[in-house]
């Protein structure tokens, strides 16, 4: 009876969920789908997956309150004409991540299931904090890369990762971790790649579309808080998701997860799936990140994913390199006053844009304006000292100043543009050694 009932409901969702489809968007992941090409083509990667399972079982539960730091850099892909998101929207990304990974927030929703309220007392806090590389211990890192390229939609996503494709290529891939971000084809959400892939790919890759407060409004209906970040990140880690599309009910070698039988999400007001697969729990773990349920109910990792995750990062694990590097981190402060704004100028009075970024031989400052002004235009050190100003130069709605930046110490730089409304723009860039 139990099973006749728990099919009853599952195909009343998934009626209820193909009917909703064309209402609301559904998001996908391509983890699962990356993860078996990248074991067909790399045979050391079932090698190293079957050492990770044996270090994370020896390693054993996590009882402390020690933080892992990761440092992170993002990479953001867009062509000439289209948006991108501001720094200050990778910085609230950022905030969320470190939310959903460092304090356990029980959900506003009211669940109709006893049950359901149950798991939520599984929940954790998994004491892993990110921030943005700064320097990786020899030379500067630019944390926050913008990289304009030709490619408007990436069908085949691993070609986002090198700069030959018109990408971006990884920044010390086993130190830090790579977020690439841009539009992505046949809707796709994004990927993460496992523990003991390729490092040349290693990394997660995110539509930009599924960043909080995202620019597309369709996407913003159900994941407008920055949990699609979190559930990659959990992938990344080394947490499989709770549902496998090549074996159904197969484990996510979690004990305290139920198993899932397909992802979940919720059209209207359900707030509960029975599961096909797990007879000890029968009731599925909707709230739990590594689902794919709407991000106002995603809220929790268990104990047992805690432990996993952590394991990884400890001593002999497979990305213990990340919390134990010599990666500095940037201080969040210096990235709040860049504002970037997106390209459409008639949605703001000014714009400054840098590139390349980073630069070698020269940097090229872009000015728009939506008329003819003088602008003030200066580049610091972060140190503070001046290091090129051009007074009082008349802008006639736009211009390029190009710097020769070749004998330039490497580091960091800020542009700083005065226009003669009084409005300041700033931007950040890195210089290199060719």
């Amino acid at each position: 009876m139990l099973f006749r009932y728990a099919l009853f409901l599952a195909l009343g969702l998934s009626s209820m969920a193909a009917n909703a489809q064309q209402e609301r968007p559904y998001r996908k992941f391509a983890t699962q789908q990356v993860h078996q090409r990248l074991l067909s083509e790399y045979t050391s990667f079932s090698t190293a997956l079957a050492g990770m399972e044996s270090q994370i079982s020896n390693h054993g539960s996590t009882t402390g309150i020690d933080v892992d730091t990761i440092p992170v850099v993002f990479h953001i892909l867009h062509t000439a004409e289209q948006p991108y998101p501001p720094e200050a929207q990778i910085l609230a990304q950022l905030d969320l991540l470190n939310s959903d990974f460092q304090q356990y927030h029980a959900p506003d929703t009211p669940y109709v299931l006893t049950k359901v309220q149950e798991l939520e007392n599984l929940g954790t806090d998994p004491t892993i904090y990110f921030c943005l590389a700064a320097s990786n211990g020899t030379e500067s890192v630019t944390p926050i890369s913008y990289v304009e390229t030709t490619v408007e939609e990436w069908n085949d996503l691993d070609s986002m990762k090198y700069a030959q494709f018109g990408g971006a290529d990884a920044r010390n891939p086993d130190r830090v971790l790579n977020i690439w971000i841009g539009y992505l084809a046949d809707g796709y959400a994004g990927y993460a790649q496992m523990p003991g892939g390729p490092s040349t790919t290693d990394g997660i890759v995110l539509d930009l579309r599924y960043l909080p407060q995202p620019i597309d409004t369709f996407i913003s209906k159900v994941y407008d808080q920055g949990k699609t970040l979190t559930h990659l990140v959990g992938s990344y880690l080394g947490l499989y998701e709770l549902w496998n599309d090549q074996n159904p009910c197969q484990d996510d070698f979690v004990d305290d997860t139920p198993i899932h039988n397909v992802p979940n999400y919720f059209p209207g007001e359900i707030f509960y799936h029975i599961s096909l697969c797990d007879t000890t729990r029968q009731t599925e773990m909707i709230m739990n990140f590594m689902d794919n349920t709407d991000d106002r109910v995603l809220n929790m990792f268990t104990q047992g994913q805690k432990d996993r995750m952590k394991a990884i990062l400890a001593q002999g694990g497979i990305r213990h390199e990340l919390s134990n590097s010599a990666v500095i981190c940037s201080p969040d402060s210096l990235w709040v006053i860049d504002d970037r704004t997106n390209k459409s100028i008639a949605d703001n009075n000014h714009v400054l844009r840098l590139h390349p970024n980073p630069a070698n031989q020269s940097i090229n400052i872009q000015l728009q304006s939506l008329q003819t002004e003088k602008v003030n235009c200066s580049v610091y050190n972060f140190q503070g000292v001046l290091i090129w100003n051009n007074d009082g130069i008349q802008l006639d709605k736009s211009g390029t100043i190009q710097l020769d930046c070749s004998r330039w110490n490497e580091g960091e730089y800020i542009a700083i543009a005065v226009f003669e409304n009084g409005e300041v723009l700033t931007q950040k860039f890195s210089v290199v050694t060719p």
